[in-house]
């Protein structure tokens, strides 16, 4: 059975992962193009109305597809109740956030935010279609159809991003890109899915799920509040054109942190909630994911800090400049975020949900000082504040996760110093290459010169760490070689 799960884990973090990094890749290259097509002023929009989804959509799920998964004995009753329940609340929503566009466009003095806001959050409403269907692909671990089905509107959306940029649209490029997808992705759940619901409601199974729901709702409300609330506050004092550097360098380092934490959050939640009545079982999968999203995660957050100069001379629009610093300070809140997201996968799988909920009180409550105290001192002192916050998240969440699971401090520094050490190094040796480089390309044209150096940047990152995880034979390196083989054979036994 553990073989079998270990199996199915692989299998379905392989799939993630090649369809998180194709989606990363592919995603870069269509903020980039769509960026360098906007001015700050008009992305400052986004960084409104995109929060606001993030923070309503929590209401639309009310931690049902949680609740779905981690209930072995769902019915099909459960499934349709929730179905049902997700578009009713999302319509509510819609017609809310509709009319919420008017004193928000007044209060952060963007006037155009009532034209873009019904249109931009029918995001909502067509999401909530699809999202039974992916909770009953995720409890049977059919991660490659997710992933098919994730990539494709990915890859659709993009491209309508890109073409309403190209075509002049301006922000429209942006609303049509984030509405396409889900569009995309809800319509291609209900073509491959599986999984139909039925003409049926019962309140009695909301109220079943409600107990546990509730509480992943509340933590989840207060998560997506906070983490958006520098953007309000921003908006809200500073000028359009500060918000919207702000907002870009979050969003540039979100295309990497969002689809390694998404793919290992979807796969190891009900990976971990198969097993949660386990004690060792739990705790030594509990490290092997810790180690895994340390050593993919490190160097990457260390090798965009150290690359941004080159990243954005060669491929951002010199109006985004001054979003350089804020991208280098947000990075360092990528180092943290992964154990936060694991100890709240502990928590949410081996408690009854109460301790979430109160964990995120307390997160909460620090993370209110740290703003408290960072934002009358302006946009850098704010993103410093971000990364305080993500530091005391992980620290919180991991000191509670600690008593519902054997996995304690030891083990965590055994499964994570590797990594960090190892990340040093090549941290090092890439800033090392370009202080050498530099001088060498200075007659060749400014862009070409920088493309040079990020060029050989990279390929000294990855060439150190990669040599490196091999000579000091890191566990997380095997798992990391055991994934790539099984993506490469299954696309060669798929292309033969």
């Amino acid at each position: 059975m553990a073989a079998e799960l270990k199996g199915k884990v692989i299998r379905g973090f392989a799939w993630n992962t090649a369809e998180k990094i194709a989606s990363a890749v592919f995603q870069a290259w269509v903020v980039i193009n769509i960026i360098n097509r906007v001015a700050p002023e008009e992305y400052a929009l986004k960084a409104i109305l995109a929060p606001l989804v993030a923070i309503f959509n929590v209401f639309v799920d009310s931690g049902f597809s949680q609740a779905l998964i981690r209930n072995r004995d769902a019915t099909r009753t459960d499934y349709s109740s929730a179905f049902w329940f997700n578009i009713a609340v999302s319509a509510v929503l819609y017609v809310l956030l509709v009319g919420l566009s008017y004193p928000a466009a007044r209060l952060f003095d963007m006037p155009d935010l009532v034209k873009f806001a019904p249109v931009f959050f029918l995001i909502i409403p067509v999401g909530a279609l699809g999202l039974v269907q992916q909770t009953v692909l995720t409890r049977e671990f059919d991660f490659r159809r997710i992933s098919t089905i994730v990539f494709a509107s990915n890859v659709v959306a993009g491209f309508v991003g890109v073409g309403l940029a190209f075509a002049g649209f301006g922000f429209w490029s942006i609303v049509g890109q984030r509405l396409a997808q889900p569009v995309v992705r809800s319509a291609l759940y209900w073509i491959f899915g599986r999984w139909r619901p039925q003409m049926r409601f019962s309140m009695a199974s909301i109220r079943g799920m409600f107990g546990f729901s509730s509480r992943l709702l509340g933590t989840d409300l207060l998560n997506n509040l906070y983490s958006n609330i520098p953007n309000f506050m921003i908006g809200s004092v500073h000028n359009p054109g500060t918000l919207g550097y702000y907002e870009q360098a979050r969003s540039l380092r979100d295309v990497p942190v969002n689809s390694t934490m998404t793919a290992m959050q979807s796969v190891t939640f009900p990976a971990l909630a198969s097993i949660r009545d386990s004690d060792d079982k739990f705790a030594s999968a509990v490290g092997r994911v810790v180690a895994s999203i340390a050593f993919l995660m490190f160097p990457v957050m260390a090798g965009m800090i150290v690359v941004a100069d080159e990243m954005f001379e060669v491929f951002i629009a010199p109006q985004w400049q001054p979003a350089v610093p804020f991208f280098r300070i947000l990075c360092l809140a990528g180092f943290f975020s992964p154990l936060a997201v694991i100890s709240s996968n502990i928590l949410r799988t081996r408690s009854d949900g109460r301790a979430v909920l109160r964990v995120e009180i307390v997160k909460k409550t620090i993370a209110t000082a740290i703003l408290a105290a960072t934002i009358p001192f302006g946009v850098v002192a704010v993103a410093w504040g971000v990364v305080g916050i993500a530091v005391s998240d992980a620290a919180v969440s991991f000191v509670a996760a600690r008593r519902h699971s054997a996995y304690g401090f030891r083990a965590l520094a055994c499964d994570v110093l590797p990594a960090v050490g190892l990340t040093f190094v090549m941290a090092a040796a890439v800033w090392g290459i370009g202080l050498l480089l530099m001088p060498h390309v200075s007659s060749l044209a400014p862009k070409a010169a920088f493309a040079v150096v990020l060029g050989a940047k990279i390929v000294a990152g990855v060439g150190v760490y990669l040599g490196g995880a091999a000579v000091l034979r890191l566990e997380a390196f095997r798992e990391f070689l055991e994934v790539v083989r099984k993506v490469a054979g299954k696309k060669g036994r798929e292309l033969g």
